[in-house]
């Protein structure tokens, strides 16, 4: 079997698993709906683009370059649809302008523009250079969009993940480093389209980077959105709705009682001190329920309740270093004297809320 040959087929099974993700993402029971079909209209967008990829590649009639010019009015709407996306599943009620999606609409318009001329026309304005920089233009545009709005939803991803209302959902830590994988992975599309353009307007042909790369890439990412998507059915349950159903669990009086017993407990007990500590032990300590304080941590300290005792942990481990035992004692050490059980669980949990390794630390802070 030839390269090309496998590149069409490899294209193909993309077509196929993106159509696939496309039906069933919207319709998985208990989810959450408006986002899912956000999701499902992003990965169906895809799927016509590789669609269209194939016929133009394998056929010159004119309905295909028709339809291709169409066909590229994606490039406008995977930019607002990912924004959206985020949105919808970070904070369902922030407000989205239908004027993200204006650039497409002009885009459609120009496509229609082009049938007023045979396709005999459209060539010769192409070889003559006008089109040709029309047709580079609008990429570059598609392009711009795309990172633009990437960027934006980074921005209100740290933002809304800072906030009380994204921290109440159970399992808003899944979601949140599902959000960041998500617009990685885009992040990292979007380099390749990048590289990919810049190359073929400067007149450089580089094997390892190319369009062909950057549409092979396309089909992975598929199954990496449905990985994430289908094996994680948190992320797709709304379960934000039940955290905003739930806000008032705990009225001011027993937030506060809670926050006494619980900082005797941190502070005088040193309860975390305990490696094999759970939440159940805990709660029967400050005489609640699980549910209350799994919600007082959500709510007050934005914490999951082993972020919460990790991040104690990690407290009392950086005040050991504070006091120089690391001169006298390794790190692993004084990992277990404050309450972890094994180097890899410290690290991670280090790395996770510190934002660097235990060792790098000690060296910026001796």
């Amino acid at each position: 079997m030839n390269l090309i040959n496998f590149y069409y087929i490899f294209l193909l099974f993309g077509i196929s698993q993106g159509l696939f993700l496309a039906l069933a993402i919207p319709f998985s029971k208990n989810t959450n709906n408006p986002a899912n079909k956000v999701l499902a209209i992003i990965i169906l967008l895809a799927t016509i683009m590789l669609a269209g990829r194939i016929l133009y590649s394998a056929l010159n009639d004119e309905w295909v370059i028709r339809l291709a010019g169409l066909v590229d009015t994606t490039l406008f709407l995977f930019g607002p649809l990912i924004y959206l996306y985020i949105i919808k599943l970070s904070k369902g009620n922030f407000i989205f302008s239908k004027s993200h999606y204006i650039p497409a609409l002009l885009h459609l318009i120009y496509v229609g523009a082009t049938f007023s001329f045979s396709l005999s026309e459209l060539n010769q304005f192409y070889f003559n250079g006008p089109l040709r920089l029309i047709i580079a233009s609008i990429e570059g545009l598609g392009l711009v969009s795309l990172c633009t709005y990437i960027v934006l939803s980074f921005f209100h991803l740290r933002k809304t993940t800072s906030s009380k209302l994204f921290f109440g959902s159970k399992n808003s830590l899944t979601t949140k480093r599902y959000l960041f994988r998500f617009l990685g992975i885009f992040s990292v599309l979007a380099t390749i389209w990048l590289l990919s353009f810049t190359l073929s307007i400067s007149g450089i042909n580089l094997s390892f980077i190319s369009y062909d790369i950057f549409w092979m890439i396309t089909p992975v990412i598929f199954y990496i959105v449905g990985y994430f998507s289908l094996s994680s059915p948190e992320i797709l349950r709304d379960s934000l709705k039940k955290s905003i159903a739930n806000r008032k669990r705990l009225n001011p009086n027993e937030i506060q009682e809670l926050r006494s017993k619980l900082k005797f407990l941190i502070e005088e007990e040193q309860v975390y001190l305990n490696s094999d500590l759970t939440l159940k032990d805990l709660s029967e300590q400050l005489n609640t329920s699980s549910n209350n304080l799994s919600w007082y941590l959500n709510h007050v300290h934005q914490k999951s309740f082993y972020d919460f005792i990790n991040q104690t942990r990690i407290n009392a481990f950086k005040e050991k270093i504070e006091r120089k035992e690391h001169q006298k004692h390794t790190l692993l050490a004084l990992a277990m004297d404050v309450g972890f059980n094994s180097k890899s669980t410290f690290n991670k949990a280090f790395k996770s809320l510190i934002g660097d390794t235990p060792s790098d630390y000690v060296k910026n802070h001796s």
